[in-house]
C-alpha cells in the first residue's frame, strides 16, 4: 500500500511540474522524496509544517523561483 501512495504522490508532483513547464532538479530523487512524505503521513520533510505538494508552492516559486525543497 505504501508503494501505491508513493507513486500517487510522485504522479501528483509530476503533474504540477509538467503542467507548468517546470522540471525536477536532476540531483533530486523524487521517488525518495515521495517515500519520505508518505512515511511522515503526508508532511513535507523539507518544511515539516507543510503538506506535499503544498499550497505555498506558488508563493515560493514566485518569490524564490523554485519550491523550497529544491
Amino acid at each position: 500500500m505504501v508503494a501505491k501512495e508513493e507513486q500517487e504522490l510522485k504522479r501528483k508532483i509530476l503533474e504540477v511540474v509538467e503542467a507548468h513547464g517546470w522540471h525536477v532538479h536532476p540531483k533530486k530523487d523524487l521517488t525518495a522524496h515521495a517515500r519520505r512524505v508518505v512515511e511522515l503521513g503526508g508532511i513535507c520533510p523539507c518544511r515539516q509544517a507543510r503538506t506535499c505538494p503544498c499550497p505555498e508552492l506558488w508563493k515560493d516559486i514566485e518569490e524564490r523561483g523554485a519550491c523550497v525543497c529544491t
